[in-house]
């Protein structure tokens, strides 16, 4: 215990994850623009909202990435620790933007993620066929199957699962990631204080 908690090993390992979140979410976020894009659906409102939060989920990774770094400071050792709040509330949040995540990948896929022809279809009697009604908005069928199976292996296929599992659990059960940021916040008095010295002024 006094290992994890004298070394930063949290705190190290936390900001390493922190920009893994940053580029899996990048990652999430560029297949449904590329989806949305071949679906011809990129103008849908329904399609914008799936979108856009994915991009809130994203851009306010990168500010926790950004914070952690910005408020970083350096340790008894003399190496920079980053700031752990910014990490731990990273922590919190991602087990639950990853799975919404995946979710939005399904929705706006919707059937094209499930049937996908094999590549020994393309080159079946049917390619023809497949070619004319499997074409997407600029791409072709091939191409699109590629896009559509990537999404199936994110969102639906065994891997898939398993990693939505890994990233609900990765820093272990949501209790005790929520306690690791409860027990960091150092703000609570002054949080406290602010309402103490508004309730005061009413008073007055």
């Amino acid at each position: 215990m006094r290992f994890f908690q004298e070394s930063g090993f949290h705190v190290h390992c936390g900001h390493q994850v922190l920009c893994r979140y940053v580029a899996k979410t990048e990652f999430a976020l560029g297949i449904l623009f590329y989806m949305a894009e071949t679906l011809d659906r990129a103008s849908y409102p329904s399609t914008i909202d799936k979108i856009t939060e994915v991009i809130a989920s994203f851009e306010t990774l990168k500010s926790l990435l950004v914070a952690s770094e910005a408020g970083a400071a350096p340790d008894r050792f003399g190496s920079m620790l980053p700031d752990r709040r910014p990490i731990w509330t990273a922590n919190v949040l991602f087990p639950k933007m990853y799975p919404r995540m995946i979710e939005l990948i399904q929705l706006l896929g919707g059937s094209s993620v499930i049937m996908i022809p094999s590549e020994r279809d393309f080159a079946s009697e049917s390619s023809e066929a497949m070619e004319r009604y499997l074409r997407g908005a600029g791409i072709d069928a091939c191409s699109k199957t590629a896009l559509f199976r990537l999404a199936w292996d994110l969102s639906s296929s065994g891997f898939g699962g398993r990693q939505t599992l890994y990233e609900r659990f990765f820093f272990g059960d949501q209790s005790v990631v929520a306690g690791r940021l409860y027990h960091a916040f150092t703000d609570k008095e002054a949080c406290i204080g602010k309402v103490k010295a508004f309730l005061r002024s009413k008073d007055e």
